[in-house]
């Protein structure tokens, strides 16, 4: 990681622990996205790796996606939801660039509440 905060991080993360859980979330997203279509083995074992953590119904571990995404403010479902709508528009050949471009904050469950 680079050190930076995380670009979806608003406001409130300032624990080191809380910085350390939004840069996982950060890189398996990164992951999840950048491997999508990988041919070779390492891109798609990174790819596969990252859906599996981010798909996994466990709630109870501290690393899990769920928990990390709560810590994060952020609705798991919401962001799963998410990247699975970002996913078949990729296997469908969409690609329009505003399709890739993740809103700072986008999930947040204060964003919710106002819809």
């Amino acid at each position: 990681m680079t050190g930076r905060t995380p670009k979806f991080a608003v406001g409130g993360v300032d624990r080191p622990e809380q910085r350390l859980l939004l840069a996982v979330l950060e890189e398996a997203i990164m992951c999840f996205q950048k491997y999508l279509h990988a041919t070779d083995a390492e891109g798609r074992r990174a790819f596969r790796d990252a859906e599996d953590w981010i798909m996994e119904a466990n709630r109870c571990d501290v690393f899990s996606f769920h928990h990390v995404c709560e810590v994060a403010g952020m609705d798991p479902a919401y962001v799963r939801r998410g990247l699975q709508q970002w996913r078949l528009r990729r296997a469908t050949g969409y690609s329009g660039a505003a399709a890739d471009v993740v809103r700072a904050g986008a999930g947040r469950r204060s964003d919710r509440r106002s819809l």
